[in-house]
């Protein structure tokens, strides 16, 4: 049950942490945009520097939403209500057909 409560806050500090690279590349982005819709940088090795440096934080974002997202959903489904049958918790129940 303990590490059921720490995946799910690693879950959401790598969702937030994802949102907010992402939040901080795009508001560069915004910002930088001129009168004609286009970034405008001061000089072509800035361009391709930033450019290439936003590309891998935005893919690094990307990778920690989908791997949060990821633990909330396992931490989601191994406790969505699944109860131990009868007896003792680490019993299982076995049924085998016959052969006809």
């Amino acid at each position: 049950m303990k590490s059921d409560i720490t995946v799910l806050i690693v879950g959401i500090i790598m969702l937030v942490i994802g949102i907010a690279f992402r939040v901080y590349v795009s508001r560069n982005r915004f910002y930088r945009r001129g009168v004609g819709g286009l970034q405008q940088f001061s000089s072509y090795r800035k361009a391709v520097l930033i450019s290439a440096f936003e590309s891998g934080v935005k893919v690094v974002g990307t990778i920690l939403v989908l791997g949060g997202l990821f633990f909330c959903l396992v931490v989601w489904y191994n406790t969505r209500g699944v109860k131990p049958s009868s007896g003792s918790p680490d019993t299982v129940k076995v049924v085998k057909k016959r052969a006809r």
